[in-house]
């Protein structure tokens, strides 16, 4: 997935660590769109390297991929979450929150947030999240790993794109 990726990518120029975190969220996402959780729900292949990205958007991120192990005419999968069956909920306690969950919550200015769960820290009382940022280097967004503890979200209305 990693190689045509960085093909798709044509001009845009994102380090290895901006190029690793595009491909492992989008591995995440495919993962959560499937109910035994893996990258393809039709042949169950969950091989990275069995995908090949057929689309990209304007800011870089894989928006389709294409299993290549599979034998359906339908091996193409959408990375974008666009499914009538999700809801956006209003969440209180973010011990709930999986990996692969989209939230977004209020910043000053009028600005909501936007950020995918990555791991869940019960124990820690945290989320590790993937986010924007505004890069320092070239005109897009970069994406960080960042660590949220619960108390961050404390007073603060959190939305959830939930299934």
């Amino acid at each position: 997935m990693e190689a045509s990726y960085r093909k798709k990518l044509g001009n845009l120029q994102f380090t290895n660590e901006e190029i690793g975190v595009v491909v492992n969220s989008t591995m995440k996402l495919l993962r959560r769109h499937c109910v035994d959780e893996t990258l393809c729900p039709w042949c169950g292949s969950d091989a990275p390297e069995a995908f090949q990205v057929t689309q990209v958007d304007e800011l870089g991120f894989i928006t389709e991929v294409e299993c290549e192990a599979c034998q359906t005419p339908q091996k193409r999968l959408s990375a974008i979450c666009h499914d009538s069956h999700r809801r956006y909920e209003s969440i209180e306690d973010p011990s709930i929150l999986r990996p692969g969950d989209h939230i977004s919550w209020h910043r000053p200015y009028l600005i909501w947030h936007h950020a995918m769960v990555m791991e869940q820290d019960l124990a820690g009382k945290a989320i590790t999240v993937y986010e924007y940022t505004l890069s320092g280097v070239g005109p897009y967004a970069a994406i960080i790993e960042t660590r949220l503890s619960y108390d961050k979200f404390v007073n603060c209305s959190i939305t959830a794109l939930c299934q």
